[in-house]
């Protein structure tokens, strides 16, 4: 039996020029709720590309609050997934639940809080992701929990994967229980096969037709120098700059005179195409399908 293949989120999306790179390759795009403001430039471009079908995972920011030592504002949260209910209507974005980094219960309670705001999101066609902490609880205890606390299934299993993140034994376990999770999203890993085949391994033994997700910041490793993103923005300017000189060959001078007078403003009016097109020479460039990962692991029949 086939399982549906791994998709894996560009969190860091959270910019205009860097969204609209990954936006114009097509590729599902991350954003967080902390770095967006309803409004904005950022924000419209998000929801265009979620109602033209375009995948959008929108983080609630609770891991990077955590890291910074600071407690994240759910009702600010809430009030921003409010405003993508209306916003975003008739589409289907992929929108993380309220949790507590490493505290199971808290976690519970805070789901408990929300789980109005959650079961609405659920019905407007949006695909809820509910964090599953560790604690005292086993994980499918949890997601049992969750299950009751909502009133349905329909909402996706996500496993930390970097703080308080689950082992292959706590997989297991989440994908022991009566009721198997429907989808279960991998939070903070990217699609790197030397991680991800083992976690597949175990999701897809216990429940072969679940659906795998993952996110992960990719853009950081693909700037600086001889990275792939930098480079491509290089190559980018130079292009752009060789159609400037075949803009001006044979030009009067006094038209060349001009036009170099205000190149430098127009340069740096060009700067958000040049860095959009890095990004989609960099994540539009062929690459194997996770398909293939698929066929190689081991699944239960």
């Amino acid at each position: 039996m086939k399982s549906p293949v791994a998709l894996s989120y560009r969190s860091g999306a959270s910019s205009p020029n860097i969204m609209r790179g990954y936006v114009v390759s097509g590729v599902p795009i991350g954003v967080s709720v902390a770095e967006l403001r309803p409004d904005s430039t950022a924000w419209d471009i998000m929801i265009g590309y979620a109602q033209r079908g375009g995948e959008v995972f929108v983080d609630s920011g609770a891991f990077t609050a955590f890291t910074h030592g600071e407690a994240l504002d759910w009702n600010r949260v809430a009030a921003v997934y409010e405003r993508l209910l209306i916003d975003a209507e008739g589409s289907r974005m992929h929108i993380v639940g309220p949790d507590v980094i490493g505290d199971q219960a808290a976690s519970l309670e805070l789901l408990r809080f929300h789980a109005e705001l959650m079961r609405r999101l659920i019905y407007a066609g949006h695909d809820v992701l509910i964090p599953i902490q560790k604690g005292e609880l086993p994980p499918c205890e949890v997601y049992a929990a969750v299950i009751e606390i909502l009133g349905t299934e329909d909402f996706t299993a996500s496993v930390p994967s970097n703080q308080a993140a689950f082992s292959a034994a706590d997989l297991r376990n989440l994908m022991s229980g009566e009721d198997k999770p429907w989808r279960v999203h991998l939070l903070g890993i990217a699609a790197n096969r030397k991680r991800l085949d083992p976690l597949l391994t175990v999701i897809w033994e216990g429940s072969p037709c679940t659906l795998v997700t993952t996110d992960a910041a990719r853009i950081r490793a693909q700037v600086g120098q001889g990275r792939p993103i930098t480079t491509a923005r290089a190559v980018a300017a130079d292009n752009l700059c060789e159609a400037f000189a075949v803009l001006l060959d044979g030009a009067s001078p006094e038209f060349a005179a001009a036009f170099r007078a205000k190149a430098p403003h127009l340069l740096e009016l060009l700067a958000p195409a040049v860095a959009a097109a890095s990004i989609y020479a960099v994540e539009a460039r062929p690459r194997p399908a996770l398909i293939e990962l698929q066929a190689e692991l081991p699944l239960a029949a």
